[in-house]
């Protein structure tokens, strides 16, 4: 097991790493969100034990949000820009695998927009987005 990394978000440690698969544990603060990103060869699961967590997913145009709280599970496929926004802190786990074959790439991630503090909540799409494009 890995030590615990801070992110804007909260914390993150390393629990299992081999060629296929690798889980983190996550504990997250309130009021915060990661970068949106995406990765190339990885797919994500997200799994909430205890928290509310918002994920948001960006396929062309249409944007589609689930919203999380303990023992809720989500996943995002590789290339699908996507971020996760803490509404209530807790405890998340996270899991790659590679959905496009061959091993896990730790390398793989492609960050649009860096995470931060949120400042509205109703806004937050539209602000990435902003921000994204450059405006």
């Amino acid at each position: 097991m890995s030590k615990w990394v801070t992110k804007v978000w909260g914390k993150t440690r390393e629990l299992i790493d081999c060629q296929f698969y690798s889980k983190h544990e996550l504990q997250l603060r309130a009021g915060h969100h990661c970068s949106l990103h995406f990765h190339r060869h990885r797919a994500n699961k997200f799994h909430v034990t205890s928290g509310e967590v918002e994920i948001i997913e960006f396929y062309g145009p249409k944007v589609e949000r689930t919203t999380l709280r303990g023992d809720n599970v989500h996943s995002v496929p590789s290339l699908v820009p996507h971020l996760f926004v803490v509404h209530d802190g807790g405890t998340m786990f996270e899991e790659y695998y590679s959905d496009r074959g061959g091993p896990v790439q730790r390398d793989d991630i492609v960050r649009l927009v860096l995470g931060g503090k949120v400042n509205s909540f109703s806004t937050l799409v539209q602000d990435l987005l902003k921000e994204y494009h450059g405006q």
